[in-house]
């Protein structure tokens, strides 16, 4: 049986929606710890994996990092914090 064009594009959207338990966070500062980094996120839900990235030459974080959780819903709750304004 084919599909339609209808069943293709419902398809598409599922993918594009498809949740994640693993976010990335840019602008980090060149002093953040790994211990900071989870400290912060810990308020979000459980966290499994933290993963701050450095420079293999200087050794200092790259100003980025990868966090990842337990569940979907922590990233959620972590995501709908993205529109306030923080100082």
């Amino acid at each position: 049986m084919t599909k339609t064009i209808f069943q293709e594009t419902q398809e598409a959207t599922a993918s594009l929606l498809a949740r994640t338990k693993k976010i990335f966070v840019g602008g980090l500062p060149s002093t953040i710890t790994e211990s900071d980094f989870k400290k912060y996120f810990d308020q979000f839900g459980l966290i499994m994996d933290v993963v701050v990235m450095y420079d293999h030459n200087t050794q200092r974080p790259r100003g980025f990092g990868f966090i990842t959780f337990d569940t979907e819903d922590a990233v959620d709750r972590e995501s709908s914090l993205q529109d306030i304004p923080r100082a």
